[in-house]
């Protein structure tokens, strides 16, 4: 049976609405939603382990809402709740929260993990 030990997503934004080079229209939400659908697989195969791994996108703001989107799906929040970066003073600080959850999850099966977080 396929087993893999996790599902690895090159994660690239460039395909996201308001991205110079990729000039198509994907959301932030629809970016969120292929994510889920992605933990959905890795549930499923890979008793849930997934990675993202950033490899595109040339706005850093489209970029960041994208990102946003899919560390929400991640977290397992909600679709619909994800992280507003426009509508949220101090995203940054929320960015480095958000990142810091997932490397303490990460960090109890992959030791790759464990380092500091640096305060921003």
């Amino acid at each position: 049976a396929y087993k893999p030990d996790f599902v690895l997503i090159s994660a690239g934004f460039d395909a996201a609405a308001g991205d110079p080079l990729g000039e198509m229209q994907v959301s932030p939400a629809m970016f969120g939603r292929m994510c889920r659908q992605m933990m959905a697989i890795a549930d499923e195969f890979a008793q849930g382990q997934i990675v993202l791994s950033l490899e595109g996108g040339y706005n850093c703001d489209v970029t960041a809402e994208c990102g946003a989107a899919c560390v929400s799906a991640l977290l397992r929040e909600e679709q619909g709740q994800e992280v507003q970066l426009e509508a949220m003073p101090g995203w940054e600080q929320a960015a480095v929260e958000s990142f810091d959850k997932i490397s303490r999850v990460l960090a109890k099966s992959y030791r790759t993990f464990n380092w500091p977080i640096p305060d921003f």
